[in-house]
């Protein structure tokens, strides 16, 4: 089964659970497509946008993920307290499947990963999240390269959305990101 196949069995409850489903697989195959690894601040920031353009109350959140090799700083979405991570499928150095609404997305593949906000020894290790979390979203859109804004407006695209950058940015300008500790 192909991937997008297995993600649109994704069963959901509500309204919001269908327009988060959406978003998550456009995001995930435009990712895979293009080999977009190690980007999960970028379509963590896009995601976020796109949702709330759709009315969907999420969080942008930044932090750890644990897994039984590794503890690494990450940023992802929650709705209602649950994990949302398409980027953690295209990781640098490894790969998981998907988080939806904490739980894998891909039956075919298996995974334990913690999503947690703080550890004792975090303020030893440096990481993008430390500028992330005291950098309005706006700060961070403003940098994009040129390229990430035409993979960005594909989705938009293929979502049926009409999305101008600049109105995005004013719109989105002081969004934070949730860091928990």
């Amino acid at each position: 089964m192909n991937m997008r196949c297995e993600l649109e069995s994704i069963v959901v409850l509500s309204g919001d659970e269908a327009k988060i489903k959406c978003v998550f697989i456009e995001m995930i195959c435009a990712m895979h497509q293009y080999n977009w690894t190690a980007a999960c601040h970028a379509s963590t920031a896009f995601m976020y946008i796109l949702l709330k353009e759709l009315d969907v109350d999420v969080q942008m959140c930044t932090g750890w993920i644990k897994c039984d090799k590794a503890v690494f700083g990450h940023s992802w979405l929650e709705y209602n307290g649950l994990p949302i991570d398409a980027a953690v499928s295209l990781g640098r150095v490894e790969s998981f499947p998907p988080i939806f609404l904490g739980k894998n997305a891909l039956k075919s593949k298996s995974s334990q990963l913690e999503y947690t906000y703080g550890y004792p020894w975090k303020e030893e290790l440096e990481s993008p999240m430390d500028k992330l979390s005291h950098e309005p979203l706006g700060l961070f859109l403003t940098d994009f390269p040129e390229p990430l804004w035409f993979f960005f407006q594909g989705i938009v695209k293929e979502l049926g959305l009409s999305i101008e950058r600049k109105t995005l940015i004013e719109k989105y300008f002081y969004s934070m990101w949730n860091v928990k500790n």
